[in-house]
């Protein structure tokens, strides 16, 4: 019996242990349920998070942007097919990921080496409406590159920069190849379509209007879209960054605008499905590395990495804390004025005080009269020393991190006291 008892008392520690946990250990972004036997026994060692640190962020992690395939998850070099975003390689050419080019990081880099290559990344589900995203680096303007929003048919939205240095599309049902604009080699555009295949699509370029909202024809008459594909001509180069889909919903359209915080991470498992937690938010799903968008809110932060491994039994990362300081400190001053609203006389004290919110603290703050020296603020001050008239007091604040508010005034009358 005391056998009995003390089983069932260990029991129920081990039960109401779990009631404190987050609910999301117990269920993926998909609604998958993990049963109380199935619960792991979470070790730290088998998630640890590199990036975000344990900082202050004042910016986003230069060269990384939030996609639906962003490839921070695969490591440099890998090439072809075992790249997780190309499902199908026609006619050949080199397809890698780099790790870096001019300002983005973990890129794909294709060049093709014969007349007409490409690489597709198929869809899950065919799409009849929705918008595509992503940035585009191309290597020279003797060659043609191009990008197609395909459906089994062959009808498309085409894309084709051209040879003679034009970006152009293809309106086939009325046999014209229409010019959008010139375009330069060896810089980056960040390219946004939005389709209806029931009406037309539309195009932005760093976002600005291509159509003026009138839209553009489709390439033959596709029915659904199922799959994104990239090439070109003989001895092409591109360069592929952030690509994102309106359907993962997992990503916002116009996130890869901007860069962001890398979320990387080293785990000793096999892990069937990943996400992560920002704030203790829903979980994420992610294919492994990626990027997140830069918090706009200032502040402490937490992220968390999840994983299930085949069996069914989930692993959690420590909380990481970080925190965002974007803004600069506010500063104030205070007086009674002796007359008036602006008056004061020798005996007036003016005292600063400077708020930094959820920031990283206010490290200073400054002042002077006039034109003389700044003063770093440590006690009230008078104008004793002044003659009478009129003097302007400037005054800001910096915090922590080096933000610097813009300067302040206050203009102000020292008079005489009346006997």
């Amino acid at each position: 019996m005391f056998i009995f008892s003390l089983l069932f008392c260990f029991a129920l520690i081990s039960i109401s242990s779990t009631s404190n946990l987050d609910p999301q250990l117990y269920k993926n972004d998909n609604n998958s349920v993990i049963f109380l036997d199935k619960l792991p026994k979470l070790s730290a060692t088998s998630i640890n998070i590199t990036t975000p640190e344990n900082k202050t962020y004042t910016e986003p992690m230069g060269g990384f942007y939030p996609a639906t395939y962003g490839f921070e998850n695969e490591s440099d070099g890998t090439n072809g097919t075992d790249i997780g975003f190309v499902d199908s390689l026609d006619g050949g050419g080199s397809v890698e990921v780099i790790s870096e080019l001019t300002g983005h990081s973990k890129v794909i880099y294709y060049n093709t080496t014969a007349n007409w290559q490409w690489a597709n990344n198929s869809f899950e589900l065919s799409q009849t409406s929705g918008t595509v995203e992503f940035w585009i680096r191309l290597g020279e303007t003797n060659e043609r590159h191009v990008i197609y929003l395909l459906d089994g048919s062959g009808g498309s939205i085409s894309l084709n920069w051209w040879e003679d240095g034009y970006l152009k599309y293809d309106d086939r049902p009325d046999g014209i190849i229409e010019t959008i604009e010139s375009y330069n080699a060896l810089q980056w555009y960040h390219v946004r379509i939005e389709f209806d295949l029931a009406i037309d699509w539309h195009l932005w370029i760093d976002g600005v209007s291509k159509d003026g909202g009138s839209g553009y024809g489709y390439d033959h008459t596709p029915s659904s879209f199922d799959e994104f594909v990239f090439g070109g001509s003989d001895s092409s180069n591109m360069w592929l960054d952030a690509v994102g889909y309106s359907w993962d919903t997992d990503y916002t359209i116009g996130d890869n605008l901007n860069e962001g915080l890398l979320l990387s991470y080293v785990n000793n498992i096999v892990l069937d499905w990943k996400g992560y937690s920002l704030d203790g938010q829903t979980n994420k799903t992610m294919m492994g590395n990626t990027t997140i968008s830069f918090p706009t809110q200032g502040g402490l932060h937490t992220i968390q990495v999840f994983g299930n491994d085949s069996t069914g039994t989930m692993y959690q990362s420590e909380i990481r804390y970080f925190s965002i300081d974007i803004t600069a400190p506010a500063s104030m001053i205070s007086f009674t004025p002796y007359n008036g609203t602006n008056e004061v006389n020798k005996s007036t004290t003016f005292t600063l005080t400077a708020n930094d919110g959820v920031g990283s603290g206010v490290s200073v703050i400054r002042y002077k009269i006039n034109d003389s020296s700044w003063i770093d603020y440590s006690a009230p001050f008078n104008l004793s020393i002044y003659e009478y008239g009129y003097y302007m007091i400037f005054y800001y604040s910096m915090d922590v991190v080096g933000h610097i508010e813009p300067e302040n005034t206050l203009l102000v009358k020292l008079v005489e006291v009346q006997s």
